[in-house]
């Protein structure tokens, strides 16, 4: 499958700088993140035990993480609850796992086929508000039985190579609770969870709107 014809030129500029992040590092604040630790897939941190109760409640055997940065939690040994194991794919006991980053040569390659769950944490806000659509309607059409994003909704730190910040689309809470009904009633056999992250003045709440 070809994906070209389904973003705007913008998207692919947008991809092409996060492509200079990860080989190059990039700008936080007053300082510069090397690469290793640029977008490593650090984000996933806070939902791995979340996310294996809905794998486990739908019986999931397989999993797209669709923008998986460097993949930090799948490559690494992780340690839950006092138990090692070799990954967070071994951890929550699936099959397959299919990892897909444009913006990562290691990842670059679009997934051929759907998976059970398609997990997208901290993706969103970095798309340009012109291909929300289509990104969305992309990772629905990739299910078998569920989505999972977290959004956050304030600017980040970090700024890509041409100064802009790296959230392209920064909305409240109720605009993307808007935004996401749109899409109920097409996908009405996908289980869809959305969490939204940085609400209000507490940087810490987190909410699940979908």
């Amino acid at each position: 499958m070809n994906n070209k014809s389904k973003f705007s030129s913008e998207y692919y500029n947008l991809i092409n700088l996060y492509k200079i992040a990860h080989k190059n590092g990039i700008k936080k604040n007053d300082f510069f993140l090397s690469n290793n630790i640029t977008f490593d897939g650090k984000s996933l941190a806070p939902w791995i035990q979340h996310l294996k109760k809905i794998i486990n409640n739908s019986n999931s055997e397989s999993v797209l993480d669709y923008g998986c940065g460097k993949a930090k939690y799948y490559k690494n040994q992780i340690q839950v609850e006092g138990k090692n194991y070799r990954g967070v794919a071994d951890y929550w006991g699936v099959k397959e796992v299919k990892l897909f980053d444009p913006g990562v040569e290691e990842y670059h390659e679009y997934p051929l086929k759907n998976y059970d769950g398609v997990i997208c944490t901290d993706v969103l806000e970095h798309i340009g508000i012109a291909d929300l659509d289509a990104v969305v309607k992309d990772i629905f059409s990739l299910s078998n039985k569920f989505v999972f994003f977290v959004i956050s909704t304030i600017l980040d730190q970090k700024t890509l190579d041409d100064g802009r910040n790296v959230h392209q689309t920064v909305k409240s809470e109720d605009w993307w609770r808007k935004f996401f009904l749109n899409f109920e009633s097409y996908f009405i056999n996908i289980d869809c969870n959305v969490m939204l992250t940085n609400l209000g003045k507490d940087s810490n709440i987190v909410k699940k709107i979908i």
